[in-house]
């Protein structure tokens, strides 16, 4: 029979197999793992091993369990020609190919079993568990990036509207879940939100909730011509500090005029305190 070259630590690994018609049949053998059963006597009593008159530990009976799969490649046991040992050249680097392809699907759906099997969580409930523990300040578009999915799933997918289980949670979902922000959200607004929604995805990707990432190579871009915005002159500026109405809030409107001329947001501005002035430096600090 043909010699294969067989490293202990691969799985599945090649094996042959000679035929009654001369030629050596090849296949893959998966190791799935063993299983141990303690050994009982006729009674149904645990057996133990003995040691003089001590008794000893338990006996374990081992069962290994394996997997074959026919390749239904060939190859020749006694080449006599350049073509029949090129044949078998050929067929034996198609088979190791195949071996190596079949290890890496082998270890990926472990791996998913394990994942399916410990991990059987609802994504939405993940999803609000992850914001239920966020600090930090853009906590706000995070709520809305959920919002927003769950709004998407009732939409497009409703037999996932109460519950998704991360595996389903595919690349071409995730291509129309962009879609769907970008309809309903301008400028940064949908890019903003689908940021947020994959640093959740990553972070049950770090955490073994999910297999693979959805987002890869999903792209949310914000459209450059929305994004221009006007700027009041100076003119425009003065006449909306002149405005006045009735019941005006005065922190308000000192607030708003802060803005206009330094270019905060109201989010920023309402978080102030003393604390973010540097009076030395006649300086305003915030992060």
């Amino acid at each position: 029979m043909a010699k294969l070259e067989n490293k202990t630590k691969e799985n599945p690994k090649l094996e042959q197999n000679r035929l009654s018609d001369g030629r050596i049949s090849l296949y893959l053998e998966y190791y799935l793992g063993r299983e141990e059963k303690p050994v009982l006597d006729e009674n149904g009593n645990q057996v133990y091993y003995e040691s003089g008159k001590m008794w000893g530990k338990p006996k374990f009976a081992i069962k290994h369990h394996r997997r074959k799969e026919n390749l239904s490649l060939y190859l020749i046991e006694k080449p006599r020609t350049p073509a029949e040992r090129q044949q078998n050249k050929e067929t034996l680097e198609l088979a190791v190919k195949i071996r190596a392809e079949r290890e890496q699907e082998f270890k990926e759906s472990m791996l998913g079993y394990r994942l399916k099997k410990d991990r059987n969580v609802n994504f939405l409930d993940y999803f609000q568990a992850y914001i239920n523990d966020y600090t930090k300040k853009d906590i706000r578009m995070v709520q809305i990036a959920l919002s927003r999915f769950k709004d998407f799933l009732k939409e497009h997918y409703p037999m996932h509207e109460f519950g998704i289980k991360p595996e389903l949670i595919t690349k071409d979902m995730m291509e129309q879940f962009v879609a769907y922000l970008q309809s309903r959200s301008v400028g940064e607004g949908a890019k903003s939100i689908f940021q947020r929604f994959k640093k959740v995805i990553h972070y049950a990707i770090d955490h073994d909730v999910m297999l693979k990432d959805p987002c890869k190579g999903v792209t949310c871009k914000a459209d450059s011509q929305i994004l221009r915005k006007d700027v009041l002159s100076p003119e425009e500026i003065q006449r909306l500090i002149a405005c006045h109405y009735d019941n005006e809030n005065p922190n308000v409107r000192r607030a708003f005029i802060f803005c206009l001329y330094c270019g905060l947001r109201f989010c920023d501005v309402k978080d102030l305190t003393y604390k973010n002035i540097d009076y030395a430096n006649k300086l305003l600090k915030f992060e």
